[in-house]
């Protein structure tokens, strides 16, 4: 009767294309759950961004690779030196996850995180346990953005996470510098724009190994620069996970 009279006062929508979600679908719609697949096969060692499309079934095995199946990493990680270990996320950032997650950027969809949570604890539980981090750490949003939206969805991402995981959650850097939004920026733009962007708080305890938690993984800017300063605090590994990654170039 609870969970009923929930469902009446909060409909519950599906987190990847918002249509109201039927009592036997849990968390996402059966057409989103069939069309939007977790991504599979080789993946950069480093980012884990997809690394190729393999042949259709029944073709030659050898026939349609990509080159980059035979290469460990992507065309980004292999132009840069990266400052986290490593990282990954379920998704590719494109059509319905891109748009998800906009929504649960800029529209007030902070349940969606829960979603996304489940997704990267379902894709890589084995890949954060044998890592074993002692914190799972979110990138920190500008207060000002914060209270424009209510929320840091970095932040609702992470505590889901420590839920599944049993990591406990932890809030060492603050963000004392406004930034524009990464989105449309080059990457020497995006390290730019981060760059001095964060700060240790003052007399926070800085963990050893820390996974950093954000929503979008584009070229790993912002994640770095995290990453630095974590490190200068006295964090020995740090890796990360996210809600999507974009495709860029294998």
């Amino acid at each position: 009767m609870i969970q009923k009279a929930a469902d009446w006062l909060y409909p519950r929508h599906c987190p990847l294309c918002d249509r109201l979600l039927k009592r036997e679908e849990p968390m996402v719609c059966a057409s989103c759950a069939e069309n939007v697949p977790l991504i599979r096969g080789p993946v950069c060692m480093r980012c884990g961004r997809p690394l190729g499309v393999p042949p259709a079934d029944g073709e030659n095995p050898d026939a349609g690779w990509s080159e980059a199946f035979r290469k460990e990493y992507c065309a980004d990680c292999r132009k840069r030196q990266h400052s986290f270990e490593q990282g990954f996320a379920p998704y590719i950032y494109r059509t319905a996850v891109q748009a998800s997650l906009l929504r649960m950027k800029y529209t007030g969809r902070a349940e969606y995180a829960g979603f996304y949570a489940a997704s990267i604890w379902h894709a890589g539980e084995g890949r954060i346990r044998r890592w074993r981090p002692d914190a799972i750490v979110p990138v920190p949003v500008h207060t000002g953005r914060w209270r424009r939206r209510g929320y840091n969805q970095a932040e609702e991402l992470a505590v889901h996470l420590s839920a599944l995981s049993g990591i406990p959650p932890a809030e060492p850097v603050w963000r004392k510098r406004h930034t524009v939004p990464q989105r449309g920026l080059t990457p020497q733009e995006r390290r730019k724009n981060v760059r001095g962007a964060f700060r240790l708080r003052t007399g926070a305890e800085i963990p050893r190994g820390i996974l950093l938690v954000d929503d979008i993984y584009t070229t790993g800017s912002t994640l770095d620069e995290m990453t630095d300063v974590l490190r200068a605090g006295g964090a020995r590994k740090v890796w990360f996970v996210c809600a999507a990654i974009a495709a860029g170039e294998a």
